[in-house]
This record gives C-alpha cells, sequence and structure tokens, in this order.
C-alpha cells in the first residue's frame, strides 16, 4: 500500500443498504475504519476498526477504491448485520452496538442507511463521498431486524424499561399538541441541572455569594462531575434508548450509569444551602431550598421519561452527590485542613486542568476534554473571581440578559458554523472544547464586571 494511505474502511452492504458511524468529534458520518496502524496490513486495520466502532466483526475482501488517504474494502460481517426495525428522525436504522470499544467514546451510534439517502455535506469527506459510498456493487450480507434488545440489559434495567415505554405511551396519547408541550417542559427541566443550566445562573451566583464561594462551588462540581463520568467510563451501560430506540426523546451523548445530572443537582443544591445559612438569614431559605429539590427531584424524573437515564441511574447519582457534598463540608469543618485556601489556590486548579487533560485522552473522553476546558476557562478568569464580593455586582439584570442572549447564540447557532471548523476528528475535538471553553470565560467575565472599581472604592 502507498505511504500516502493512511487509513483503511469497510465497505458493508446488508438489504440494499450501507453501515456508517455517527462520529463523536466530528458529528458527520463515515465508514466503519481508521487509521493503519504501524507496520500493520491494511485490510486488518480495516476489521479491527470496524468491531471497535461498530462491534461488527467482519472479513475484508477485495478493495473497492482508494482515495488519496484512504483504502475501501468489500467487508463481509461474520455473523451477518443486526438493525432495529424502527428508523430515527434521519430514516436510519440504528444497529445494536453498545459493546463496541469505541462506542459512545469516539462513535455516537452506528446506522443502516441507504447511500444515496446521504448527502455530501452529512459525510466526513465529502469531497470523497461519491468514490467512497456510491456505486458500488457488492452482494447483501444477511440481516435480521429486532423490535428491542430489553433482554441484553442488565436485570434491573430490563425491568425498568417497560416501565419508560408505558410512561411515554401515556404521554404520547394526550392530544397531539399537549403530548409536544409535555415532552418540551420535561427537556427545559432536564436542563437545569447540566453544566450549561449553571453557567447561566452564575451571574446571580456571583451575586449573592461572591466570586470565591462560587470558586468553591465549581471546584466540588467539576469533581463530583469527573468521579461520575470516570465510573460510567468504567461501567460503559447504555442509556434506555440504545436498548429501545423508540425511547429517545433527546439527543444525550455519553453513558447512563450513573446519572451527572442527578449527582451535580445535589451537589449544587446541598452546597448553596450550606453557604447560604451561614451567609444569610437561616429561616428565609427554607422555601426556596423546597422548591428546588422539587426542581431536582423533577429533573431526575424528566431525564427517565426522555428515556435519557434509568431510575437507578439517578438514584445512584444523588447517592455519589451526597457523598461527594459530606466529604467537602467534613473536611471543612476541620481545623486543621484549610480547604477553603486550598480551593482559591491557582496551583490547584492548574494541576486539575492538566489531570483531565491527561485523563480525557487516556479515555479518549469528549465529556472529560470539555470539563477540562470549563476549568482552563476558570482558571484564565481566577483573578475576576477572587475579587468578586457578593452584593456588589452592578447591573445584574442587564448582565444577565447579555451573557443569556451571546450564550444563546452561540449555541443556537452551532448547527451552521461547527461544520466550517471541523475538518478532522483533531479539529472536531478542539472546536467542542473550544465552545465550552468561550462560554464559561465569557459569562465569568460578564458576571465579575463592576467588582474592581467597588473593592477600591471601599479600600
Amino acid at each position: 500500500m502507498p505511504s500516502h494511505i493512511k487509513g483503511a474502511l469497510c465497505y458493508i452492504k446488508a438489504d440494499n443498504q450501507v453501515v456508517f458511524v455517527d462520529e463523536v468529534f466530528t458529528k458527520k458520518l463515515s465508514l466503519p475504519g481508521g487509521t493503519i496502524g504501524a507496520n500493520e496490513n491494511p485490510a486488518n486495520a480495516a476489521e479491527r476498526e470496524t468491531w471497535e466502532e461498530t462491534g461488527l466483526v467482519v472479513t475484508a475482501e477485495e478493495i473497492l477504491t482508494q482515495t488519496d488517504t484512504a483504502v475501501v474494502y468489500h467487508c463481509t460481517p461474520d455473523s451477518g448485520v443486526i438493525a432495529f426495525t424502527e428508523r430515527n428522525e434521519q430514516g436510519f436504522h440504528v444497529l445494536p452496538a453498545w459493546f463496541a470499544p469505541d462506542f459512545r467514546i469516539e462513535v455516537n451510534q452506528a446506522l443502516l442507511a441507504y447511500a444515496d439517502s446521504i448527502k455530501p455535506e452529512q459525510y466526513r469527506y465529502p469531497d470523497q463521498f461519491v468514490q467512497q459510498v456510491l456505486n458500488h456493487d457488492i452482494p447483501n450480507a444477511p440481516i435480521q431486524y429486532i423490535d428491542s434488545a430489553i433482554s441484553a440489559a442488565p436485570l434491573v434495567h430490563q425491568y425498568e424499561l417497560p416501565m419508560i415505554l408505558a410512561i411515554q405511551s401515556s404521554i404520547f396519547q394526550l392530544p397531539e399538541g399537549i403530548s409536544d408541550g409535555v415532552v418540551s417542559f420535561f427537556k427545559l427541566v432536564n436542563l437545569s441541572s447540566s453544566i450549561f443550566g449553571v453557567l447561566f445562573l452564575l451571574p446571580i451566583l456571583v451575586y449573592f455569594f461572591g466570586g470565591k464561594s462560587i470558586l468553591h462551588m465549581m471546584f466540588i462540581s467539576i469533581v463530583t462531575v469527573t468521579i461520575t463520568l470516570l465510573i460510567q467510563l468504567g461501567l460503559k451501560y447504555p442509556r434506555p434508548f440504545i436498548y429501545q430506540p423508540l425511547l429517545q426523546l433527546t439527543d444525550a451523548v455519553g453513558f447512563s450509569t450513573p446519572s451527572i445530572r442527578a449527582a451535580l443537582g445535589v451537589v449544587l443544591i446541598g452546597y448553596l444551602f450550606h453557604v447560604w445559612r451561614k451567609t444569610y438569614d437561616y429561616d428565609s431559605i427554607w422555601g426556596y431550598l423546597f422548591a428546588v429539590i422539587a426542581l431536582t427531584l423533577t429533573q431526575g424524573l424528566s431525564s427517565v421519561i426522555l428515556g435519557e437515564q434509568f431510575a437507578s441511574d439517578v438514584l445512584f447519582g444523588y447517592v455519589i452527590g451526597l457523598f461527594t457534598l459530606w466529604h467537602y463540608i467534613r473536611l471543612e469543618g476541620k481545623p486543621s485542613v484549610t480547604v477553603k485556601l486550598i480551593m482559591l489556590h491557582p496551583a490547584l486548579w492548574w494541576a486539575s486542568f492538566i489531570g483531565l487533560c491527561v485523563l480525557a485522552n487516556q479515555f479518549h473522553s469528549i465529556q472529560l476534554a470539555n470539563i477540562a476546558a470549563v476549568v482552563f476557562a476558570a482558571v484564565i478568569a481566577l483573578p475576576s473571581l477572587l475579587k468578586a464580593q457578593r452584593l456588589h455586582s452592578p447591573y445584574l439584570a442587564i448582565k444577565l440578559i447579555v451573557s443569556w442572549l451571546a450564550a444563546g447564540a452561540i449555541l443556537a447557532t452551532q448547527v451552521h458554523w461547527f461544520p466550517h471548523f471541523v475538518q478532522s476528528s483533531i479539529s472536531g475535538y478542539l472546536t467542542q472544547c473550544g465552545i465550552w471553553f468561550l462560554l464559561t470565560y465569557m459569562i465569568i467575565k460578564i458576571s465579575c464586571i463592576g467588582n474592581n472599581q467597588i473593592i477600591e472604592k471601599s479600600s
């Protein structure tokens, strides 16, 4: 094989359709395959990469085509292809591929689709789309369609899946306008405990609690999310809609167990209550506390109803959140441990950033990389947060409006400008991390505007 050929791909045909993978980093479709290793036979590389991305054990047959950078093999699955009967919103059949090593890490889903239904701009290499994908006359591999894969789920999840399906069915039996409204409500509530949700509330939090308390909150939140993500990557339990695609009502990435949002919600509520009762009137918090707890419980229920989490995942997340919070409060109460000062030191934040980068590289996790981007933004904006005093942040309403509009514009227009920055997995990886960095840094700086002048006057 010529030295300029760096990749080997598999062209798998079944029921006159082609197997594609939906890439996490580029958010584009491609044929299964990847980089040829040093001294590796290209056919073996195509077989290996296809197994890692789709879970299909294949045999690479003849070469179908060769582009400037990759070779495409006709590959036959040793045990045929299994796909879900129902099609997703794009009209593709989804393959049950949760056991593949790269599933939900580098590959979001494995799909079966008609080649001529794919637009070149949906393909990772649009200029090579015709040569790689179209007009290959090869025999179809055996295929079996299934309605669900519930029997392959862990036992506790097998009991929960029918309940989620029953709840969704009852919602969709409502009149169309009402059912759409209910689903939209649950989607909105589900975002409340996400890291994006916290960022959107940052100007308010800085105003009431000050920058130093927010740094403490951010650090224990990052620790909680990191622990939860590492457990997810260790267990690799799929989300409910992976076993039964009909359940999918969100575009959630990653794995299911435990729930990151449940763990994060407990930590945020517990920490803010802990700070409020020491800073303000103790009795004034109770009404807000019950309201926020109700919101968190509703968020957990929403993620289950939307087919994003199992109820057991949510409970597991609550346990992790409570454990992390309890550990922080315990350390804070010890006179010999200066945990508050340590969390404000730049060295800790730099060490956290480097550690997260190492973990993201080790696990090939875009979620860990995004958290690293948030930490890097906090490191760069650390001086502003350290100076921010509670109740001393002017123009709170204006800050909220500006930060919400700017962040909303970035997220709303992402689908239009993101593809122009993504030419490879690396550029997609960096662009996604860049969005998280930009949003975090921008909202922190907006939240802290005006504090320097106030500190100078008071001094």
